[in-house]
């Protein structure tokens, strides 16, 4: 796990978290902390952040932005109970991320399945986020050179 006082993103607690709940399931430990830090981060604002106006930041599960990413992902861990409004799926979310920290600390087989589906697709489409946006800003930057070279 990465350390406290440093700033830690959900990419990298993604992967804490799948390899720690890895290493529950393989018996070499007996609890997987970065599941919890994944799950705070998601639930908490970046302590270190306001918003560009200077209002409060608002944490992933309130944030518009992040829904598609949290729907895809839970979708890949409980895909018969997707609600369609924004305040009822956070509302789920945030009972079932309780719900699998809970299993996690009673070592529930389902419950530390479920939580490892989550991470990984949480994982997934937060590295496809990444690449994605990179991508995006190499081309934009190769197209000023391709237009700049054009002009001449």
């Amino acid at each position: 796990m990465v350390l406290n006082d440093e700033f830690v993103g959900p990419i990298d607690l993604s992967a804490d978290a799948i390899l720690e709940i890895e290493e529950m399931n393989e018996g070499h430990r007996a609890d997987a902390p970065s599941v919890k830090a994944l799950f705070d981060f998601l639930r908490t604002p970046p302590f270190h952040s306001l918003s560009l106006n200077g209002a409060n930041a608002v944490s992933m599960l309130d944030d518009v932005r992040a829904y598609g990413l949290l729907r895809m992902s839970f979708a890949r861990a409980q895909p018969k109970k997707i609600p369609e409004k924004f305040a009822d799926f956070r509302k789920l979310l945030e009972e079932y991320l309780s719900t699998l920290e809970s299993g996690i600390v009673a070592r529930d087989a389902g419950k530390i399945r479920e939580a490892k589906l989550l991470c990984l697709a949480l994982h997934e489409n937060l590295m496809s986020g990444q690449l994605a946006e990179m991508y995006q800003r190499r081309e934009r930057s190769d197209s000023r050179y391709l237009i700049d070279d054009s002009i001449q």
